[in-house]
């Protein structure tokens, strides 16, 4: 850094002011356009490699085969650009410190003099700061670093895995990034940690649902009884998983609205998951007949409805079952099982509706009538017995 010479405040005001000024500092121009250019290049060259460069790279390596350098290729790539131009803004601060200034005001005097500690400092923080936004915008690498235990923990990464390992990563990350950045700044870190230790009680107890919830989750991913999109059963709730975070799963059921369920309320309820591990599922009804059906028309129905749901589309052909069962108080019972082939709760009821209505036109078709519970109450004369005289 150059001599620094301060005086007292501009004694001269304006146009005069100005040209003294000019007069004792005549590399001022000349050294502002040089930090300038440089900031200028600095933040030319961020431009080039991080959103123009990065992205070209990203796309002529196969995302498959190299899916990490993939997420950090992407997660990078304005992070970069902000850092380079940030220290572009420093270098440009520290070549205007070794300036030679005079007769300037006290405050800037004591500006130029800290300049180089400021930057230095300054860039440190930055540095801190956008290595850890890279690494929370491609905070999908965690569950991809993990992969390869998969074989050895029959760990599945699916959707609900990806965004939990997610979550914890980014806590990680921002832990570590507080941390450095409270040293940086000068701030006793043992001080605080015997802080959060003698609070430590305090802070679990008033933390304890978060926790349970926080391990209610790490079971639902280990044992993978549901994934995104599966039609649930949980409860008194029931649809389609739309989310898994770290507190709870989110569920929206067949209205379209959405339920948020804790999770270690999940963890601790029986689920039926009607999605993941089934592509079907089933519908039984019961079909009464009136008494007044004779053997031949029993027998045509049950075929026409057998076949009729033998040659549906939607509707798993080999598990129809349709049987005559039972003489019932009032109606004579059929009993129809079949799967549906697709086991979504919506599709589902809108198969059973096209069916059911399919079936009152073959009964009309028949001559068939259903029956509705009826009871027959006989009435016998009582005896009465005169006595003659």
């Amino acid at each position: 850094m150059g001599v620094v010479k301060s005086t007292p405040f501009f004694e001269d005001s304006g146009l005069e002011t100005l040209q003294s000024f000019l007069n004792y500092n005549r590399h001022f121009f000349p050294t502002l356009l040089t930090s300038l250019l440089l900031i200028a290049a600095f933040g030319l060259v961020g431009y080039l490699l991080g959103i123009k460069l990065m992205p070209l790279i990203q796309k002529r390596i196969d995302e498959k085969k190299h899916p990490i350098l993939s997420l950090l290729l992407n997660g990078f790539q304005k992070p970069l650009f902000a850092y380079l131009l940030l220290v572009g803004v420093g270098i440009g601060v520290l070549h205007m410190s070794n300036w030679d200034v005079v007769n300037v005001p006290w405050f800037v005097f004591s500006a130029f003099k800290h300049a180089p500690n400021i930057v230095y400092r300054s860039l440190r923080i930055v540095t801190i700061i956008c290595v850890a936004w890279g690494f929370l915008a491609s905070s999908d690498i965690a569950g991809h670093l993990l992969s390869r235990a998969r074989s050895r923990w029959d760990l599945h990464m699916s959707k609900g895995v990806m965004r939990f390992l997610s979550g914890m990563f980014k806590i990680i990350v921002v832990a570590i990034a507080t941390v450095m950045l409270l040293s940086e700044l000068n701030y006793n870190i043992n001080g605080l940690i015997a802080g959060l230790g003698l609070g430590g009680l305090t802070i679990a107890l008033a933390a304890k649902d978060s926790a349970a919830n926080f391990f209610g989750g790490l079971v639902l991913i280990l044992d993978k009884p549901f994934d995104i999109g599966d039609w649930i059963v949980c409860g008194e709730t029931e649809g389609t998983v739309e989310d898994i975070n770290m507190r709870s799963t989110i569920i929206r059921n067949d209205s379209g609205s959405l339920t948020t369920v804790p999770n270690s309320l999940m963890s601790s309820e029986a689920i039926t998951n009607f999605s993941g591990a089934m592509n079907q599922r089933r519908a039984d009804i019961i079909l009464n007949l009136e008494y007044g059906v004779n053997h031949k028309q029993m027998r045509e129905f049950t075929a026409s409805v057998r076949n009729l749901l033998e040659t549906d589309p939607e509707v798993v052909s080999d598990s129809v079952l349709v049987r005559f069962s039972e003489f019932g108080q009032s109606s004579l019972d059929v009993r129809v099982i079949f799967y549906t082939a697709l086991p979504g709760f919506s599709d589902h009821l809108r198969i059973r509706e096209r069916i059911n209505y399919a079936i009152m036109d073959l009964a009309e078709k028949d001559g068939i009538s259903f029956a509705f519970p009826t009871r027959t109450v006989e009435l016998q004369e009582k005896n009465t017995f005169r006595q003659e005289p």
